[in-house]
């Protein structure tokens, strides 16, 4: 059952095929994203079918992955054979899984509407050949093709919601084709069955291909999607390099030979056999050469290594490898045990595997209120890792005898054990990394959701043949034991009571000891729900860390702007009034947090101002402290502003220190507070589980009669969405005029007269600003009022 969280694609998509907003605080949108003003998007005709066409393609992917489910023993029958039951899931899972984040690149770089009608095409290539297919080798060649296909297909579906929505309503109508993606993903089995017993297997791919056509006609004639450029206007190596071909070249075989050991091991061969070793050592060495390929791209790498490092990324993959894995087992397997140990037809094995659809439907959605009402992940996880072991226990419990309720409430508790935690590993990496390595992340965790049913299968498969071939040899030597394995997952006619009730138990038996695997994955588990960070939010520690990383990793580029706001500029040359005030005439003091490559600091210090700048990575320290001195020595001429007119201006002192914004004692020596703070993307990178403690540390910082100059950025951007920069607008005066914690759903109605840390002395939209906020951008201008803080834990 494909669970993965097509909101996060989404998210991953729109990163790799536009400026990241997930990680340049500073990035220029696309035309569209500031109030989608410049961009006229699809309506009436062609924006609804633009839509059927992405709930098509959904539609293709959620049947494609589940439908054979409840086809498998029909299927085996006319292959002959039972020993490649397991390819037909994993080489799918391998292919999507392995191919997805390198299609999400590719979006980026190429003509998107080309991309999306090739990958319907190979799609349908794949899914005729399933089809046709006379023998199970073609069978899997066309499941490994229209696995490939799909990592494509999924990438063009959000090309096309990105296509026509604008940015505030994607998650709307990507949310309507995660939906219906799942629909079809948990009634595929009821659907397979139907048509096997009316039709035939093969039906649950011809039904397909006329959906693929609708597709494809829709895109040819409604989408206009030029997006994404020739590979030939850049530099071919450059993009080859970004899409990490060879890597994906190591990665695929590796695991494919992996995938045949196990599922020879023990069963066609012994363990010991040449036939298992050589796989095995192959898979070995393309696999320490794809670590190593991945060490040396550094930053380019699929999987750069300083997001593994990162413990929720190592659990969180171990916890969705055997958690997929485990369902992932039972789901192909339950509908083999109506249809031979219950004497099912495949149509009503496909309605009684949908109580675990079930508990999934209700548990997944339950965890994801509970995680945003406690603020806590983990306990979920957990949750997972002590329901799921009963419940795959008590599955190895069934037989002929079993009764309909014993196993529907079986499944349903699986169901309800899995879905609990299945989200949990998705939001352990976004509340851990700070930058759009949180996408990266998540496609580590899509990556183990994929990884673990091929492997996991794989491995029952094997466990289900080896056990199957041994028991009828031990109870029923007579029985023609190879015959019957060529017959396939059904029981032939003619067997004697006696043999029938042999073969009904051996059955019954080897699906026991094939759910023992799904035993060992749930109770493993327990170590990813107990090796993730379990919070919602992170403090400022694990904050600093994540900018100090992209200091250290070269990255700095994601935040350089080139140049100082103009809009700070612009406030200190033609608001003097404001500044007049401050009490230290001679020498005001500045603090910029978050001061990056220094350009805010030269700016304020050439106004006058003695400026403290501070960073959080001593790279950020020296390459700001560089910067100044360069600026500062030869200073007649700035970068935007001419000092002619500011020619009595003496300049003033700079100094950059390292530290960390929340922590006390980086304050400099004699300086208790300042008269002046800057803030600009600087709270919009942080968690809003910080923004409080940013405002309760802003108040202990500034002067009492000093002010707070905030460029508020980015005022364009749905709250909803996730950072950063994370959307502010509203956020400003809840904290600091309503002594709010800065955590809205929408902005509020700014009351007049409520009290709140701070007052409000300016509000304005900047004559001159950086070009991506130049329509939105606002500044505010503050001074601290007296305000007790409640009492809470470090915000940070």
């Amino acid at each position: 059952m494909d669970l993965s969280t097509r909101g996060e694609h989404l998210a991953t998509h729109e990163m790799l095929s536009q400026p990241p907003v997930s990680s340049d605080l500073s990035a220029t949108p696309k035309p569209g994203d500031v109030e989608d003003q410049q961009r006229i998007y699809p309506s009436g005709l062609k924006f609804a079918a633009i839509m059927v066409a992405v709930c098509l393609s959904f539609t293709l992917v959620g049947l494609d992955s589940n439908i054979i489910a409840t086809a498998v023993p029909a299927m085996t029958r006319y292959f002959g054979t039972v020993n490649d039951i397991a390819w037909y899931n994993s080489i799918y899972r391998l292919m999507s899984g392995s191919f997805q984040l390198m299609f999400g690149k590719l979006y980026a770089m190429l003509p998107a509407k080309i991309l999306i009608l090739t990958s319907l095409a190979i799609f349908a290539v794949g899914t005729l050949l399933c089809a046709l297919a006379p023998n199970s080798p073609v069978f899997i060649l066309g499941r490994a093709i229209t696995g490939f296909a799909t990592a494509a297909v999924i990438s063009g579906a959000f090309a096309m919601v990105i296509h026509i929505t604008p940015l505030r309503k994607r998650p709307t109508y990507a949310g309507i084709g995660a939906a219906t993606e799942a629909v079809a993903s948990l009634t595929a089995p009821l659907f397979g069955g139907l048509l096997t017993d009316r039709l035939t297997w093969r039906w649950c791919f011809f039904i397909q291909l006329p959906l693929i056509v609708v597709v494809f006609c829709i895109v040819i004639f409604f989408l206009d999607l030029s997006a994404g450029k020739s590979i030939a206007d850049g530099n071919l190596t450059s993009a080859l390099r970004k899409l990490d071909v060879l890597g994906t070249a190591m990665f695929v075989p590796a695991f494919t030979l992996l995938l045949l050991a196990i599922q020879w091991g023990g069963n066609k061969y012994d363990w010991s056999d040449w036939r298992i070793i050589l796989p095995l050592c192959i898979f070995a060495v393309l696999f320490t050469v794809f670590i190593w390929h991945q060490s040396y791209l550094g930053e380019h790498a699929t999987v750069p290594f300083r997001i593994l490092r990162q413990r929720s990324v190592v659990f969180g993959f171990l916890f969705s490898l055997c958690n997929n894995g485990s369902l992932s087992v039972i789901d192909y397997y339950m509908p083999t045990y109506f249809q031979t140990v219950k004497g099912l037809s495949p149509s009503i094995s496909g309605v009684l595997v949908l109580p675990t659809a079930a508990g999934l439907v209700v548990s997944v959605p339950l965890a994801g209120y509970l995680t945003t009402l406690i603020g806590y992940y983990g306990p979920f996880m957990l949750v997972n890792s002590i329901i799921t072991p009963p419940a795959t226990g008590l599955l190895t419990t069934l037989n002929a005898r079993s009764n309909m309720w014993t196993y529907m409430f079986y499944q349903t508790l699986l169901g309800f054990g899995t879905g609990i935690g299945f989200q949990g590993p998705q939001i352990a990496v976004q509340a851990t990394f700070s930058d759009s390595d949180s996408q990266i992340g998540i496609a580590i965790i899509q990556l183990a959701q994929a990884i673990g049913p091929a492997i996991s299968v794989a491995a029952s498969q094997t466990i289900f043949t080896s056990k199957f071939h041994s028991y009828l040899v031990q109870f029923a030597p007579k029985l023609d034991v190879a015959g019957l394995i060529g017959h396939g997952l059904t029981i032939p006619e003619g067997l004697s009571t006696w043999e029938r009730t042999v073969v009904v138990s051996a059955y019954s038996h080897v699906l026991n000891n094939a759910f023992y695997l799904p035993v060992a994955l749930s109770c493993m588990t327990l170590i990813g729900a107990l090796g993730v960070e379990w919070k919602l939010g992170r403090d400022s520690k694990e904050q600093s860390s994540g900018w100090a990383e992209l200091w250290e990793a070269d990255q700095s580029d994601l935040w350089d702007r080139g140049k100082p706001s103009p809009a700070l500029i612009e406030f200190i040359e033609s608001k003097p009034e404001i500044l007049s005030k401050i009490t230290n005439k001679y020498r005001p003091r500045a603090l910029v947090p978050g001061c990056g490559k220094g350009y805010d600091v030269v700016a304020l210090a050439l106004h006058g101002f003695d400026v403290y700048g501070l960073e959080v990575s001593e790279t950020g320290v020296a390459t700001a402290q560089r910067y100044a001195e360069a600026e500062l020595g030869e200073p007649n001429e700035y970068n935007y502003h001419d000092l002619s007119t500011w020619s009595s201006t003496d300049i003033g002192n700079v100094a950059i220190i390292e530290g960390d914004f929340f922590q006390k004692g980086w304050e400099p020596q004699g300086v208790e507070r300042f008269d002046v703070i800057y803030d600009y993307t600087f709270l919009c990178a942080l968690h809003p589980s910080m923004r409080q403690g940013w405002a309760r540390r802003m108040h202990e910082l500034l002067s009492p009669d000093g002010v707070l100059i905030c460029l508020e950025f980015p005022l364009w951007k749905d709250l909803a969405l996730p950072g950063p920069p994370w959307g502010l607008k509203g956020v400003y005066w809840d904290l600091l005029a309503m002594g709010g914690n800065g955590i809205i759903d929408q902005p509020g109605e700014e009351e007049i007269g409520k009290d709140g840390p701070f007052r409000r002395l300016l509000y304005f939209k900047p004559p001159r600003s950086y070009e991506n906020g130049r329509e939105t951008d606002m500044v505010s201008v503050w001074s601290p009022l007296p305000w007790k803080f409640p009492d809470t834990h470090e915000q940070g």
